[in-house]
């Protein structure tokens, strides 16, 4: 005959069913297992009350029933986050066998196995409602309240790899759509775009119309890759997404990150940078914002009717809307970071001289690029080919032509206006120094000009480059020797050389232009003002300003030899010199530049800059990079967002180097943002990074071991020494000034000798002394 359990056994195992549980549900160890971490992830939002509930409770079973069935009811309740509709309660009834017999013999499967099956059941219940949110059935996040606008949902993105959730909220319009006659105007913000309801911020908006490249960046190639679906273009484009951890806002409230995608002014979307990792990892928000580009952000009549830089105030308008609204999602409007890469990274810079965007963020990260680039800003010397070009290839008059293009199909608009020229950032000040309208310029100034004056904003700066910028590109340029894959003669390298050379006096030629037709402006401000009491706006045409270099020649093969000298001098090997002619562009272009600005910088705020040098060992990240290509333009981009860690690109062969890059670099970028020094003591970072010095120019080197480098020697040649040589090639200009030695050399006889001669003896001082460890 059966026995019924005593009163005290039944109560400890109801007891123990219950810790059990509880522990299993809330334990969070050390080093997290995939079944712990479900747990830990699911109890998050569920609370489990388990009720043992058998007739034991209330009287004995005294049956002569061979099997007798005990009770378990589990109540499931559900709590969703804040601001989300009532709770779901769920109740399972698990029935488990007492009694059995087995072979003759009774066996009691009692309390213990109750606990078991009740165990299970929270675990594949957990695991369904995970997998659940892993794929299309995500849960909501609360809804937030954007002022003058209206209430907007968004997404809980669940990531298994780190252990964190994200919520996001994309496609928030922050101004008007710019068609119609908004279109080549500044961005409408008041009053902001409205709406009635909830706003579904579950999908990205239209990605701004692009003019792509023939043959895309295989950086670019990777992030669209790893994007799924296909990424549909408008006009009407103006959307920003918000990203943020999940869970309550710490009293300080999370610092902001506002990212400015890269592309050239002419491509990119915010929809490639997925910011969920970096939100929910190390507890920022990310914004990432539209901007128009190409022709439709970037055209300019060189008139107060349209002055270009429309894609610059569509940044700025975003500025201004996370200064308004992003405590409604958490985020700190006086902790505001702006970073960006490449064009992103110009963008960066610009804003921070800009008068009309300099004071609405506190830190700047400025990678791959900065507002001193040759290519940063266009030249102001009057487009007159380029606006006859469209007005005969869209039939308009040219008087009117603003007008005319405001009704031109923006996709033919783009197609066929897009490669007429270079669309991007332009001085405007001349072109508004007279408008009516009030609008201020975004640029009165060039950045360089408005950098001398102490004009910009004296945040912290963090500023980087990577040791191989223009290795993509150099395949181009590499022709006829497999891409570079051999190496290159020393023939084709003094080439290159030459290539940039005459680009460097095209450019100094057009600064001068510039400046002349500045002060041409000035001088007919000036006399109009005392004649008739009325003054005139506008640049004159560059073609009515008679070029005083007309009688100047410019000696090239003295600045190739000089430039050749110091890279070239002691080797003929072609892979010596393919890699240092790729480092040598890198120091030119980006790194010269970068330590420019963090000169400019240094004075005023904490800065620190970068060289960036890891190789990624995944072979399926960037199948198109070359074995001796180690960082090329845009490498460092999936390790600073944590693509190793992104659900979307699991299929990549992603290292444990890989893994480990990437945990360093967001905490760094992070940490920046968050206390305004990379190398502030956290989680993930144990690195010395000293703030940035002009007289002891060291940078961090950031590779497999982050270190600080010897005193970089590069930035003092093509700083300080590179354009007095450009000085002193340019012979017979009457308005030429060339500066102290310069000057002296280019007044007597042999003059590009003599300097040849002062720079061989500067080749042996401590100039050029750190060059064979850069090349190391």
């Amino acid at each position: 005959r059966t026995r019924s359990l005593p009163r005290r056994t039944d109560v400890f195992h109801f007891i123990l069913s219950f810790v059990v549980v509880v522990v299993v549900v809330t334990h969070r160890p050390r080093r997290p297992t995939h079944y712990h971490r479900l747990c830990y992830t699911f109890d998050k939002s569920y609370i489990f009350i388990i009720i043992h509930n058998t007739r034991n409770f209330v009287r004995r079973l005294n049956t002569r029933a061979t099997t007798g069935t005990a009770v378990y009811i589990v109540i499931f309740i559900y709590l969703p986050v804040k601001n989300t509709a009532a709770p779901s309660t769920y109740t399972m009834v698990l029935l488990n066998s007492t009694r059995s017999s087995i072979a003759g013999r009774r066996n009691r499967i009692g309390g213990p196995s109750l606990l078991l099956a009740a165990c299970a059941c929270v675990c594949i219940c957990g695991s369904q409602v995970q997998s659940q949110r892993a794929g299309g059935g995500n849960r909501d996040a609360p809804v937030v309240n954007i002022r003058r606008q209206g209430a907007v949902s968004g997404v809980e993105v669940p990531l298994n790899k780190i252990g964190h959730r994200a919520w996001t909220y994309l496609g928030i319009p922050f101004a008007k759509p710019p068609i119609g006659n908004l279109r080549f105007a500044p961005p409408e913000v008041d009053p902001p775009p409205a709406w009635s309801g909830v706003l579904a911020g579950t999908a990205h908006k239209p990605a701004c119309i692009p003019d792509p490249p023939v043959r895309p960046h295989p950086v670019h190639r990777l992030f669209t890759t790893v994007t799924p679906g296909p990424v549909k273009i408008s006009e009407d484009c103006l959307y920003l997404n918000v990203y943020r951890p999940e869970g309550a806002v710490p009293e300080e409230k999370f610092p902001v990150m506002v990212w400015f995608h890269p592309g050239d002014f002419h491509w990119g979307t915010p929809i490639y940078w997925d910011a969920s990792v970096l939100a929910a990892r190390h507890k920022v928000i990310v914004v990432t914002t539209a901007y128009r580009l190409n022709i439709l952000g970037f055209y300019t009549d060189n008139t107060a009717e349209a002055s270009g830089n429309w894609g610059l105030l569509d940044q700025a308008a975003a500025l201004d809307w996370v200064q308004r609204n992003i405590d409604s999602f958490g985020g700190s409007a006086q902790n505001v970071t702006v970073f960006g890469q490449g064009s992103g990274a110009v963008s960066v810079g610009l804003h921070a001289v800009s008068p009309v965007s300099r004071d609405k963020f506190h830190r700047a990260i400025s990678m791959s690029g900065n507002a001193l680039l040759r290519t940063a800003v266009m030249p102001a010397d009057g487009p007159d080919a380029v606006l006859d070009a469209l007005a005969d290839k869209f039939n308009c008059f040219r008087n009117t032509l603003t007008g005319c293009l405001r009704n031109v199909d923006a996709e033919a608009l783009v197609k066929g206006g897009g490669s007429l020229t270079r669309w991007g950032p332009v001085v405007d000040g001349p072109a508004l120094a007279n408008d009516s309208s009030g609008q201020d310029p975004f640029l009165p100034d060039t950045p360089a000009a408005l950098m001398d004056d102490g004009r910009f904003a004296a945040v912290p700066h963090m500023i980087g480059y990577n040791r191989m910028e223009d290795a993509f590109g150099a395949f181009d340029a590499f022709d006829g020797m497999n891409g570079g894959g051999e190496g290159i003669t020393r023939d084709r390298f003094e080439a290159l050389v030459r290539e940039g050379v005459d680009d460097d006096d095209e450019d100094d030629r057009r600064a001068r232009q510039f400046r002349r037709l500045q002060q041409q402006q000035q001088q007919q401000q000036a006399a109009t003002t005392v004649t008739t009491g009325e003054s005139v706006g506008g640049l004159p045409d560059g073609g009515d300003v008679a070029d005083d270099d007309s009688n100047c020649t410019f000696d090239a093969g003295f600045v190739v030899d000089t430039v050749v000298l110091r890279y070239a001098r002691q080797t003929d090997d072609p892979e010596t010199l393919r890699r240092n002619y790729v480092i040598m562009a890198a120091n030119k272009a980006y790194g010269a530049t970068g330590h420019r600005v963090a000169g400019y910088v240094s004075r005023l705020n904490a800065t620190y800059v970068y060289r960036y040098e890891y190789k990624l060992r995944a072979t399926k990240a960037l199948p198109a990079a070359a074995e001796w290509m180690d960082a090329p333009h845009g490498v460092e981009l999936p390790v600073v967002w944590g693509m190793p860690y992104w659900p979307s690109a699991s299929a990549i062969d992603w290292t444990a180097a890989d893994r480990r890059m990437s945990d360093t670099a967001m905490a760094l970028w992070t940490n920046f943002a968050r206390h305004a020094d990379p190398a502030y003591r956290s989680a993930g970072v144990n690195v010395r990074w000293d703030e940035y010095d002009p007289r002891n120019p060291r940078v961090m080197v950031l590779d497999k071991v982050p270190n600080m480098s010897q005193p970089e020697q590069e930035p003092e040649f093509w700083n300080e020494y590179y354009p007095k040589v450009l000085a002193v090639a340019l012979q017979c200009c009457p308005n030429r000034t060339v500066e102290s030695a310069a000057t002296a050399v280019h007044e007597g006889p042999g003059s590009a000798a003599l300097v040849a001669l002062v720079l061989v003896a500067l080749s042996s001082s401590s100039l050029v002394s750190g060059w064979p460890s850069l090349l190391a």
